[in-house]
């Protein structure tokens, strides 16, 4: 990519603006719209009507709007878990982190290719997760990140990221998906291929 890439955080330049990289939630929700019709008390004609209720069939049956990037920023775990701060970082790939925080909290974070479903995935802090000493190194995480996406993609390799990241941080993994993700649905929908389509639950 060959680009600078500079954040609130330290690391990376996001395609779209997004909230600050940390343990606590942020899984606002759009704000629900409703809209009311009124219709008067005259009959359609019957070639109205028919068009009239194909219209609405087809209008029913199309999304209301896109999926976006603010989407993708909810709570997945009922007030103690969700994902944040997703990031386009080019050539059809992406990157967020998911919160836990309760009793304990973690912070993970994911860089995924969309196409081919790999995502690296890593822990870069927790604290009273389990027996492991607390720890936080999302910072040099996306130092390392922000250091392999700033060159060619061709050597910015996730396995590469994975072996400089599994140094300092922790349960570092390559896995292939089946699922698209909620990032790869909103910046590379057409990366879907034959992955399950994601649909925001």
């Amino acid at each position: 990519m060959g680009q600078a890439i500079n954040t609130p955080w330290g690391a990376l330049t996001p395609a779209k603006p997004s909230a600050v990289f940390g343990n606590e939630g942020s899984g606002g929700s759009r704000a629900s719209r409703e809209a009311s019709a009124r219709g008067g008390g005259r009959a359609l004609p019957g070639g109205a009507h028919r068009a009239l209720t194909l219209g609405f069939a087809l209008f029913v049956s199309t999304p209301l709007y896109a999926l976006s990037v603010e989407d993708c920023t909810r709570t997945t775990h009922i007030s103690h878990g969700g994902e944040a701060d997703h990031w386009d970082l080019g050539e059809g790939r992406v990157m967020w982190r998911d919160w836990w925080s309760q009793e304990g909290s973690a912070t993970d974070i994911t860089v995924m290719d969309c196409a081919p479903g790999m995502a690296l995935r890593l822990r870069a802090a927790e604290e009273n997760m389990n027996a492991r000493f607390p720890f936080d190194r999302v910072d040099d995480a996306l130092k390392v990140i922000a250091k392999h996406e700033s060159g060619a993609r061709v050597f910015a390799t996730l396995e590469r990221m994975a072996d400089e990241l599994d140094d300092f941080t922790r349960d570092v993994r390559i896995e292939t998906l089946s699922d698209e993700t909620c990032a790869c649905a909103a910046f590379y929908p057409d990366a879907r291929g034959d992955k399950t389509e994601f649909v925001l639950g």
